[in-house]
């Protein structure tokens, strides 16, 4: 048996792991409808406490030791159920595609993540 050479294999796992993401990615946007997209991407350009993003706001939480800090958290909350997001959207999805997608997008501000996200919802629309 011959196998080609290691730069083929690398590249051959490479494609094949942005094909699954690609893959993972439609998945996900094609369950989610127009005004849940539109919402989801407010979070990305709507300004709060007069300096950040809703998607930063969401982020940046604290374990606060009073009142005020529960608040806090409170009102995340109540944010987060006010967007109604059905967890359908993630059924078939392994857990470790989940648990990559929710590192990758702590790793991301606001705008690399907003033109991430229009690059996915742009491949969706063209699948």
């Amino acid at each position: 048996m011959i196998l080609p050479g290691i730069s083929v294999i690398e590249r051959l796992c490479a494609d094949a792991l942005v094909s699954t993401e690609r893959q993972t990615e439609s998945r996900i946007t094609n369950r989610i409808d127009d005004g849940t997209k539109e919402r989801l991407d407010a979070l990305l350009t709507e300004i709060v406490d007069g300096n950040v993003t809703r998607f930063i706001w969401l982020c940046r939480f604290e374990a606060g030791s009073n009142s005020a800090g529960a608040s806090r958290l409170l009102d995340r909350l109540e944010f987060l159920q006010e967007l109604d997001l059905s967890p359908d959207i993630l059924a078939d999805v392994p857990p470790h595609r989940i648990t990559r997608l929710r590192r990758q997008g702590e790793r991301y501000f606001a705008d690399g993540l907003r033109g991430d996200c229009q690059l996915v919802l742009m491949r969706a629309n063209s699948a």
